[in-house]
Parts: structure tokens; sequence; C-alpha cells
């Protein structure tokens, strides 16, 4: 740079054998000679690369004796944090900032500016809105910058051959000078004002360090060199966009893959992934981040609240059995045995290790859900407050009823419905009140069944029916743990007829044989049709349960006399509308029909 500046004052090309002090003092009295009073050197962090403190005392005697002249530095940040290492250089300069670009002071010149420089090209200027601050925050506020992309966008546009200016122009004139995604490019995301420019060099030299220098590389360890060579590396990727950025990524996740096909994200992506799961960033990395984190999901495996790239995964994609069980507290071979009876896993990797074996969450999620709901009959002592004779007595009276499912193993193939149980709890709370004391003559249900000689299925039937008016609760007591009753008000309802009927005789007054009684006491979907009390020994209908069934369904029988119509005119009408009964009436001996189904001006 001396041997520049000695030419720059007409002196002969000097010799760089020199010393660099010799060049200096040949500078130094040409400028005297010249009588040069000024000396601005631009790009002045340029020189520092060298010996600093060298240089820091060239200048310094150019700015002392009876021939000092005036130097001006320009350049980066950079350069102030140099001059202030030399406490006497610092003392003769004046630190100038130039004040970042804002939109309310700077924006009108800017488009004036710009109106300027398209006159001089034969371009129309446009008329984005927010123009002005996608270029000051694209610049990063800095002037020089603002005016390189204006005049790199009106060379895009004079190179499209267009006629005007448009913000597509400023775009792709970012888009080569930055080498970004295309979420990333600050003049056509809708964002903008999210991205960070810096940050995104820096996910550009992260991804070209990887595909470089392989994933054990360590980012603080690159060189600048290295760091250059990263963002011509990426580059080809990055200006192809997201499509080529996700091509890239899925080709490194897949070189590390196991046997079991399950690839190591941290392993594929090295410091690329390490730097985008630190919580630590003064700055969001922008897009990259969205990009890399579901590339891993739709690859790999994950697990239901696992820490992903900075937040937790609410809906993986896939996971192994052995991730799912976990996240969902299920044991892990009884759930694959599960999924091999569901079809979802083949029977042949039955064998095959939990982590080993990948589902689609999609497909796995209704099970789980279907699993979480139910409780295995052994717990259900525990959850009732309840010993094991009391829980059989509810199951004989109707009150409690299994979920059989030939596909789901163990315990849980024997199962409770869990919003059954709640159910049951809540219907106990809201039927009986809660005392401090007990009172006198009152017993647990157990022994008020010793007491009387009688079945527990028929107090507890009592309980529910409403019959015992005198139980009560201990509050703060577990269930039916804290039920007591008066065996004197057992006795006396055992002699007082019980509300209802049986089962036959229901049939009877519905209109429909007797023998399909099975299929509409057998639980459904949403519990069986009509609802008996002990139903394992003779099933006994309640009012509520005839009043419930006929509001929800009508027979064939009972249509003439609801609504009016003459028989041939009901079937004629329920032909063309194309109603199904609930039975095929040749099997059961009888027409059913959900009153849904039919039209409402039927049933007013």
């Amino acid at each position: 740079m001396t041997c520049e500046l000695i030419k720059k004052t007409g002196y002969p090309d000097p010799s760089r054998r020199k010393e660099a002090w010799s060049l200096w003092q040949l500078l130094r009295e040409r400028l005297s000679l010249m009588q040069t009073a000024v000396l601005w050197i631009d790009e002045a962090h340029d020189l520092f690369c060298a010996d600093r403190n060298l240089i820091l005392r060239a200048i310094k005697t150019l700015m002392q004796g009876g021939d000092a002249i005036v130097v001006i530095l320009s350049g980066t940040e950079d350069l102030a944090k140099v001059i202030r290492t030399d406490p006497q250089v610092q003392r003769r300069f004046s630190t100038t900032f130039w004040a970042p670009l804002v939109e309310e002071i700077d924006g009108q010149a800017f488009e004036e500016l710009i109106a300027a420089f398209c006159e001089r090209a034969g371009l129309v200027p446009t008329a984005e809105r927010d123009l002005i601050g996608r270029l000051f925050h694209a610049s990063r506020n800095r002037f020089g910058q603002a005016i390189e992309y204006i005049i790199h966008a009106i060379e895009q546009a004079l190179l499209a051959e267009d006629d005007y200016l448009s913000i597509d122009h400023f775009a792709t004139a970012w888009q080569m000078l930055e080498g970004r995604i295309v979420q990333e490019n600050i003049f056509w995301a809708d964002q903008w004002w999210l991205i960070t420019p810096d940050q995104a060099v820096r996910a550009t030299e992260m991804l070209g360090g990887l595909l470089a220098f392989g994933p054990n590389q360590r980012f603080n360890d690159m060189t600048q060199d290295m760091r250059d060579a990263a963002g011509r590396e990426a580059w080809s990727i990055v200006s192809s966009g997201d499509s080529g950025i996700r091509a890239t990524l899925k080709s490194l996740l897949a070189n590390t893959s196991n046997r079991a096909g399950i690839a190591s994200p941290r392993k594929a992506y090295g410091m690329l992934y390490s730097w985008l799961s630190a919580s630590n960033l003064a700055k969001h990395p922008g897009p990259i981040r969205e990009l890399v984190r579901e590339q891993i999901l739709d690859t790999t495996p994950v697990k239901r609240g696992q820490i992903l790239l900075g937040r937790p995964v609410d809906a993986p994609r896939y996971g192994t059995i052995a991730k799912v069980a976990a996240a969902e507290l299920l044991h892990s071979p009884t759930l694959r045995d599960i999924l091999i009876a569901k079809g979802l896993v083949p029977t042949a990797r039955r064998n095959v290790p939990c982590c080993q074996i990948i589902v689609t969450n999609a497909e796995v999620d209704p099970i789980i859900a279907f699993l979480q709901n139910l409780v295995p009959t052994t717990h259900l002592p525990e959850l009732l407050g309840a010993s094991q004779p009391l829980v059989d007595a509810l199951f004989s009276a109707g009150l409690l009823r299994r979920i059989r499912d030939q596909d789901i193993v163990g315990e849980l193939g024997q199962a409770v419905a869990r919003a059954d149980v709640e159910e049951l709890l809540l219907r106990l709370g809201k039927r009986i009140g809660e005392v401090d004391e007990v009172p006198p003559r009152h017993v647990p249900l157990e022994k008020a069944a010793e007491k009387t000689r009688t079945l527990l299925v028929e107090i507890v039937m009592f309980l529910f029916d409403g019959r015992l008016r005198r139980c009560c609760r201990l509050r703060g007591g577990s269930g039916f743990h804290a039920v007591m009753v008066d065996p004197i008000e057992i006795k006396r309802a055992l002699g007082v007829p019980r509300p209802g009927m049986s089962a036959p005789i229901a049939f009877l007054m519905l209109g429909i044989n007797p023998a399909a009684d099975k299929r509409l006491l057998e639980s459904h979907g949403d519990g069986p049709l009509l609802r008996a009390n002990d139903i394992d020994r003779d099933p006994w209908i309640s009012p509520d349960a005839m009043a419930d069934f006929r509001e929800r369904y009508v027979t064939k029988k009972r249509l003439p006399l609801e609504t009016g119509l003459r028989q041939h005119v009901l079937e004629k009408e329920i032909r063309e509308r194309g109603i199904r009964p609930m039975y095929d009436p040749r099997g059961v001996g009888f027409t059913l029909y959900r009153r849904s189904d039919l039209p409402d001006a039927w049933l007013r």
C-alpha cells in the first residue's frame, strides 16, 4: 500500500526491497514536496492484517513535525477497534460513525435517489411501498451497501431488458450477492423484518463447512479461508432454493443410517445441528432451522415432547415403538404385539427389538388414544376404592362393562373404558351426599351384605336406583370404601317391588322379539341400545332405560301409531328415502329404526 501511495505522488515505481520505514519516510517527503495537506485512506481496516503496531507508528509519524498532514481513515467498525489499541494514535483521531439508515429520516431521500438513478438508466422506478424498509434492512442499515444494492438491482433490470425497476430485481441482486435460500430473501419474504442478514451468512457457511470438511469439523476452528471455501461450496445449493437444500439434508442424513434404517441427525449435521440446537443464540438463525427441523421430522423417528432444535415436538411423524411407548407410558412389547395384531407391523418382526421398529404416528395415534382410554380390570379396585367382590358386583349390575377386543392382548384385552369409570364415580358423588361422621347403624357395603344376607349386586342396584335414601359418604373417603348404608333400610327395600321389569316383559312392551335380547343388551360403540341392570344373571330394565330407548329408537310396528300413516305408505316412503333398519329383520324377527334417520315430520 505504501508503494501505491508513493506512485500516486508521481514518483517512479519504488523498489519493494526497501525497508518499510524507508518507504514511509519517502512517502512523507513526497507529500511535503507536493504540499499535500490531507491523506485519505479508504478501506483502511485492510491495512492492519499485517503488522498492526508498525502501521500505527507509521501513521503517527505522518501526523507529527512541521510538515505534518491530516490523515483520514475510513473503514468498517473493526478500524475503530484497532485505533483504540494505541492511546497515542487514538488521541490524534476524532472518530465519527455514519449513522444507521432510518426509514422515517432517510426514506424520502432514498426514494428520490432511486428515481434519479432510474432516470439516468432509462427505467421507470418501482412503486413498492415497503421497498425502502426492505432495502435498509437488507443493507444492514448501511449507506454504502444500500447504494450497492440499488446499482445491482438496476443492472438486473437492464440485463433482463425491462423498462422498469421492480422489487424482483432487488431480490435477484440480493440472492446473487448473499447466496440465500428463497425464505431468507428479504425482498420476497412476507415477514422480512424477522430475517437477520448476518445469521443467513452464518447458515450458508455452516452448511458449506459441513459439505466441505465433514460433520466432525468445528466452526470455531475454521479459518477465514475455510469459511470462504465453505460459502463457495454451499452457493450452488442455497441458490437453487428449498428443493436443493432439502435434497442435500436428506442425502447427509441417509449416510448415517444404521442397519435398522434409523439415522442420527446429530452425527449427520455436525456443527450445523449443534448451532441450531443452541439455546443461547444472540440472533435467530433464520428459516434454515425450520428447514432442518422439517427434514428430521419427515425422515427420522422422534419422541413426543422431545426437544428438537430449540422446541419440543408436539406431533411426531415417525417413531420407534420403544419411543412411542415411552412417551405414552405404555409397555413396549405389549404395544408391539397389538400393532402386529392390527396389521400395522409385519408378523415377521415380532422378535425384533422395539427400538428398531419404525412406525407412522398417524397410524399409531388412534390406537394409542384407544389404549390410554382403557383401564385394566386389575386396576379397578384402586381407582374405585372398592374391594374385588364389590367390583364384580358392579359388573353384574351392568354399571361397568368390559371392552372385549380380540386384537388386544394381555390384561388390556378385558379392560374398561376410563370414561365409564369416571362417569360411575361422578354418579356416585352426585347421588350420595357427604357427612363428617358415620350415622348410627350405618356400615360399609360389604358389611351390609353380610348382615342382611343379601348379594352385593342387589345392594348396589338399590344404591343406584335411588331406593336407599339414608346412604351417605364419609367426607375425604375414597370411592366406594367411603359409602355407608343402613342394613335396616336394605331389608325394607327387599320387601318393596323393584321399579321396572324383566327384559322379556320389556321386549313384549316394545314389540320386539324376545329372542333378540342379546343384540339389544350387548355393548356397542356408544353402549347397549337398551340399558339393563344385573345383566350377568336376569337382566332388569328400569323405567329410565325404557324411556331412553323409546326416545332414540322406534320399531316398524309402532310407526303407523305414531305417524298416523298407513303401513303401505310408510313402506313406500322408507324405500324412496333409502332408510335402512339397524338389523336385518330376517335375522332378528323385527324391524328397528333410529329416530334420527326418519323425517322430522313423522315424529312431531
